[in-house]
């Protein structure tokens, strides 16, 4: 008796669990949202146009060695392609490796990159830190894609190993291979020494 209670619980198990599968699947359709074919995606009007009207690369990456075999590398969120052919970066930051060690940071908000003319101008809060000591700001700056040549037309502030600095111009250049780079400040220098601690 036992033995025919267990076959036919499990030939009722065998229809009911097949029939309350179907009967939980039929509810998703039925109380699932419908789709009208009309429906327009949610963009923003002002969002569209741009995209048609700009070329957009998110995340870009640039890189090059010098014939010094310095490594020089540019990333940025966003590079737009306009009308003008001109290819304007944002939140951008850049890396200067020297083969014997060192190298130098380059963070801006935004820049435009000429590959033509070897040119990326570098706007908006624009900070270089060097392995050597020294953070310097500036509001505009331009380098040489293929090589570090950075030039600031306008004021820098900054720090260096020996102090805090302000000058109305400056220049960054490597000359020769290696960690050999040449800081020329000029324009109404201003350096404040700040004596070390003695360890």
């Amino acid at each position: 008796m036992a033995a025919d209670s267990y076959s036919r619980l499990v030939l009722f198990l065998r229809i009911a669990l097949p029939l309350l599968a179907l009967g939980i699947l039929s509810t998703l359709f039925l109380f699932a949202s419908k789709i009208e074919p009309g429906d327009v995606i949610p963009f923003e009007q002002a969002e569209v146009e741009d995209r048609v009207r700009e070329r957009r690369v998110t995340r870009p990456f640039y890189t090059t060695q010098t014939p010094d075999g310095d490594n020089v590398a540019y990333t940025a969120e966003q590079l737009i392609t306009g009308n003008s052919g001109a290819n304007e970066a944002i939140n951008l930051t850049g890396l200067v490796e020297f083969p014997e060690g060192g190298q130098v940071d380059l963070a801006a908000k935004s820049g435009t990159f000429d590959e033509q003319n070897d040119l990326a101008t570098l706007t908006g809060d624009v900070v270089i830190t060097t392995t050597s000591g020294y953070t310097l700001r500036s509001q505009l700056m331009t380098s040489t894609l293929s090589e570090l040549n950075l030039i600031s037309p306008g004021r820098v502030d900054g720090t260096t190993p020996g102090g805090t600095l302000q000058a109305e111009r400056m220049e960054i250049t490597t000359q020769g291979s290696g960690n050999n780079m040449h800081f020329l400040f000029s324009g109404g220098v201003k350096l404040v020494y700040t004596p070390q601690p003695k360890e």
